[in-house]
């Protein structure tokens, strides 16, 4: 009778599919990689093939192995949760079973974790990283879907790497996500759900599959899309971005209508434009404190005023943005504004989450 190994102190939470060629070789060498360290090899399994049998070998050969087999394969997401759920160990490893992601990496995650990290992130992007086991396809795809999910969601900036498949992080995080997750990219959903304080990125080489193929099908890409739009509305932060755009386009339009009025009752242009410039300010500020900044009370002279010399600097950088871009693209007014605009919107939001609506650490 095999002898119980000690109490796990990180459980490693692998997903799988029809992967039986990798397994034991994985397991071999996170033997290796944590020598000394007490661990679990939690693998989640949805295979059609004879994985199951010779993952039910594994688990009869060694027992920091254990297994789940799912007779209705579901989400990557859904096996990531099921397996912190069935581990044992506070502190859990999520990586994938073919050996692109290399377990020599895993004491260098745990070492981030010990350091102070809340979420230890294995990236590509950081330097050092790299993702030579990558093809080109594969290359511009995570780059375009990396580029989105930092553009979209606040929480995806906080690592070089937001659809790493491959961090450490509290096992009872996961465990907690339930029935949320969609897709494959665990690692937002943790991001968001969490809010960790401290994220750091471990730089690792993206290795060559093992064996096998390739899960990655094109149903896939829309999961991922769903996935953003579900955490750009959950996420607190990603939210106040998205509301603070949509206040502006109201403004747009309140600036629009009183420079038309104006006009129409035979104001001179520029007295028509200072007024709707100004009155579509106050209509902002109006729907800031209402809905873009509504958890954070505060909407008296002091916060009108800051506001007034933030919008005002925001003026002031879209008319210098549009003079450079002038010269830089001439014959373009309109891109040469699109950019000001491009530039004073993140920057004025940053300024009015920082100064006008700001309450000290959150």
């Amino acid at each position: 009778m095999l002898e119980a190994p000690p109490a796990p102190a990180v459980s490693l939470i692998v997903p799988s599919r029809n992967e039986g060629d990798n397994l034991r070789r994985l397991r071999d060498r996170v033997a290796a990689a944590l020598a000394g360290t007490p661990w679990e090899l939690v693998v989640v399994d949805d295979s059609d093939d004879d994985t199951p049998e010779r993952l039910q070998r594994l688990v009869a050969e060694d027992p920091h192995v254990r297994a789940l087999h799912r007779a209705e394969p579901g989400s990557l997401a859904s096996a990531v949760v099921a397996g912190a759920r069935l581990a044992a160990a506070p502190v859990a490893v999520v990586m994938d079973a073919d050996l692109q992601h290399p377990p020599e990496a895993v004491p260098a995650l745990l070492q981030a974790l010990v350091a102070g990290a809340d979420v230890a992130v294995a990236s590509r992007f950081a330097p050092g990283g790299g993702r030579s086991g990558l093809s080109p396809g594969r290359r511009l795809h995570a780059s375009i879907a990396r580029a989105m999910a930092r553009a979209i969601l606040f929480e995806g900036r906080r690592t070089a790497d937001p659809l790493s498949g491959f961090f450490a992080c509290p096992r009872g995080w996961l465990a907690a996500l339930g029935d949320r997750p969609l897709g494959w990219k665990v690692l937002l959903d943790v991001l968001v759900a969490a809010a960790p304080r401290c994220v750091a990125d471990v730089p690792y080489a993206f290795a060559a599959r093992g064996a096998g193929r390739s899960k990655l099908q094109p149903g896939v890409q829309i999961d991922f899309l769903r996935q953003l739009a579900a955490l750009a509305v959950r996420s607190p932060a990603s939210r106040r971005i998205w509301v603070y755009g949509a206040v502006g386009l109201v403004g747009v339009g309140v600036n629009l209508g009183v420079y038309g009025l104006g006009l129409a009752a035979g104001w001179q242009p520029l007295l028509a434009a200072l007024c709707a410039t100004h009155v579509a300010m106050a209509s902002n500020f109006a729907l800031h404190v209402r809905a873009t900044w509504r958890d954070r009370p505060r909407s008296g002279l002091a916060a009108l005023v800051r506001f007034l010399c933030v919008s005002e600097l925001g003026n002031a950088v879209t008319i210098a943005v549009v003079a450079l871009a002038a010269r830089a693209v001439p014959g373009h007014p309109l891109l040469a504004d699109v950019g000001g605009v491009g530039v004073a919107l993140p920057a004025t939001f940053m300024a009015n989450d920082r100064w006008t609506w700001w309450q000290g650490p959150q």
